[in-house]
């Protein structure tokens, strides 16, 4: 049992998170830095686990192990700065996601020019990815506490994805 909690460790925390993001958003606002520092700090750490591991410092061309660091200097400074940090946290998820966007219309260019199906999927994704990052960058006060309920809404259904993935495999 322990073995699993531990191969699930992620996916039963961005679950844990994304329950809390999405029912009790109204009371995590004010707290929202620290949690939103805590979580990137907790992935940094992880992100530099596994770069160092892999590695990536002996390699130009991995970035993972010197992202992770940036993750873990943004982190602490969010949770030092607190409030005041509130703007940075909401523009950092805004780049964030407009990584996360390019992403999605870099894969919906290719399946375009490749003929592949399934090209709506990734259409879809960017359409909504990248209008929601871009109100995060442009006007992070006022989209903060709405993001709060649909970043915790998106854990809830990535974990509980994943997790249904990771069970197929272990058959």
């Amino acid at each position: 049992m322990l073995n699993k909690i531990r191969e699930d460790y992620e996916e039963i925390l961005m679950l844990a998170v994304g329950i809390i993001c999405a029912t009790l958003n109204v009371h995590i606002y004010g707290v929202f830095p620290i949690l939103f520092g805590l979580f990137m700090l907790e992935r940094g750490l992880h992100g530099c686990y596994v770069g160092w591991k892999n590695g990536d410092a002996a390699s130009r061309a991995q970035k993972q192990l010197p992202i992770s660091i940036m993750m873990v200097a943004i982190a602490v400074g969010i949770m030092v700065r607190q409030y005041d940090a509130l703007l940075v946290a909401g523009m950092f998820w805004g780049l964030s996601g407009v990584y996360k966007s390019a992403g999605f219309l870099n894969e919906a260019l290719y399946r375009f020019t490749h003929r592949e199906k399934h090209l709506a999927v990734p259409i879809i994704e960017f359409v909504i990815e990248a209008p929601l990052s871009m109100m995060l960058i442009f006007d992070p006060e006022n989209s903060i506490e709405h993001h709060i309920i649909i970043l915790g809404a998106q854990l809830i259904v990535y974990s509980v994805i994943s997790m249904i993935v990771k069970a197929k495999e272990r058959i």
